[in-house]
């Protein structure tokens, strides 16, 4: 069984890629913590602890046991004369990088941040996942949004068509990652790949959201204005993932998209962010 450690374990999409993983039976999940509290809801998911209070800049008691599996792992391949695969390291990116635009783009560009990432193929072997605006479950990034005023506000843009794609199909695609990754490396496969199942509009995503909790004002998009992540979430992105699909091997199952099972997902978002002075709409 390989030994997986995920760096988040605990957030929206890092709980479902370690529970995937778990279901499977084929990986040993490890999840770092940050406090006992932290901990405990690993440990409640069947997660193996690596308590690291601050692995963003104090890394290092995190690290070091990393290296040692790694030089231990090469130790013996030279004790019996063979080649093996290097440590792995997939990165969570996102579809951001390509900035907003309605022209059709593809995911062999270099972007930022994950140019560092694929100069370290000496060491590690990389890959990078690119999960466009994510949606499901609990729909942490949409949580910011208030609801109980009679008239709404929302600092997006109004012509705003992001990708989306579902939490499950997410989770999905970093277990086909996981798998591909021994078998990529080396061949000269570019290891990017941008996950995206749908493109729709931010307007109609809101006001489909609004007739499904049953709410009676109105919702104006006013621009994102100086809002960094109001900007990030107006971005329009027209991609594909047809090399997910090529080379990963990824089959995601969320095809419908956001707003045709916008009831679905409006009581799953309520629920979860504890929203209560809004009813939902039978049906």
């Amino acid at each position: 069984m390989s030994k997986i450690l995920i760096l988040g374990a605990s957030g929206y999409v890092g709980k479902h890629v370690a529970h995937r993983l778990i279901q499977s039976g084929q990986h040993t999940v490890y999840g770092v913590a940050r406090s006992p509290e932290r901990a405990a809801q690993l440990a409640r998911q069947e997660i193996i602890l690596v308590l690291c209070s601050n692995p963003v800049e104090d890394p290092e008691p995190l690290l070091h046991n990393v290296m040692l599996i790694g030089q231990e792992r090469q130790k013996e391949y030279g004790r019996h004369g063979v080649k093996g695969p290097k440590l792995g390291f997939i990165y969570y990116s996102g579809t951001w990088v390509h900035g907003s635009s309605s022209q059709a783009v593809n995911d062999l560009s270099r972007r930022g941040l994950e140019k560092q990432i694929l100069n370290a193929t000496e060491v590690l072997d990389v890959m990078i996942l690119r999960p466009a605006l994510i949606y499901g479950r609990k729909l942490t990034i949409w949580s910011s949004f208030e609801w109980e005023k009679e008239s709404i506000e929302i600092p997006l843009d109004t012509d705003a068509r992001p990708g989306l794609v579902h939490v499950d199909d997410v989770a999905r695609a970093f277990q086909c990652a996981i798998t591909k990754l021994p078998c990529l490396s080396g061949t000269g496969v570019y290891p990017v790949f941008d996950l995206v199942t749908s493109q729709e509009g931010m307007r109609e995503i809101f006001e489909s959201m609004a007739v499904c909790w049953g709410f009676k004002g109105t919702v104006r998009l006013k621009g994102a204005g100086g809002d960094k992540l109001a900007k990030a979430m107006s971005t329009t992105f027209r991609g594909s993932s047809a090399r997910a699909e090529q080379l990963l091997g990824w089959r995601p199952r969320r095809l419908g998209g956001f707003v045709k099972d916008m009831n679905v997902h409006a009581a799953a978002f309520a629920l979860s962010t504890g929203v209560t002075q809004v009813k939902l709409a039978d049906g």
